[in-house]
């Protein structure tokens, strides 16, 4: 390129001859790269679409410490924060400490897949308890490094509330089944004894 403009700078070569081969190849390197540029920037921004769009809570957790390098507005709403205040913080911040370990376990080292469909408390910052469902993915590179892990989230606080009171209902007919078959047998007992 240089000697090119060199020459055609001296008068050497007339601006408009006809270039060399490789001006074509690299031409087209060139457009390819860019469409490539291109391509890649609108699949970025149609994850990012997706991601912020998302109805489901999401963040993309680091895989160095476990805290939330971006999280979409439904995480923050979950949270009970803003965007802002969610970004840079470990889940440590809202989770159980009870429930904590499993979230911990899971980050320590996210080269090995965390636990699917873990389910704990969390602490919003109104003090409300929720209960949450988490499922997170390890996004690799080529060389299969970690690059962040994808946090999805789901509030199933009325779910957990309907376990427990199915529960106590099984437990209240259970009591009611044995008083029935006891008063039965009293009454069958009874019957064989004025016989």
């Amino acid at each position: 390129f240089a000697i090119r403009s060199s020459l055609i700078a001296q008068g050497e070569i007339a601006p408009d001859a006809k270039a060399p081969r490789t001006y074509k190849e690299l031409e087209k390197a060139n457009s390819t790269l860019v469409q490539q540029i291109v391509a890649r920037r609108e699949a970025e921004s149609e994850y990012g679409q997706t991601f912020e769009l998302s109805d489901r809570a999401m963040a993309q957790i680091s895989t160095r410490d476990g805290t939330v390098i971006r999280a979409n507005a439904k995480f923050a709403e979950m949270v009970g924060a803003t965007i802002e205040q969610v970004s840079g913080h470990g889940l440590d911040a809202v989770a159980h400490p009870e429930d904590l370990a499993t979230y911990t376990c899971a980050t320590e080292d996210l080269t090995v897949p965390p636990p699917v469909n873990t389910e704990m408390r969390w602490h919003r910052t109104n003090g409300e308890q929720i209960w949450v469902r988490m499922n997170m993915l390890v996004i690799r590179d080529n060389q299969g490094r970690p690059l962040h892990g994808v946090l999805t989230v789901d509030d199933i606080t009325e779910e957990h509330a309907r376990g427990v009171q199915i529960s106590q209902l099984s437990r209240d007919l259970a009591h009611l089944a044995r008083g029935n078959t006891m008063g039965q047998m009293a009454s069958g007992l009874a019957h064989e004894l004025n016989q």
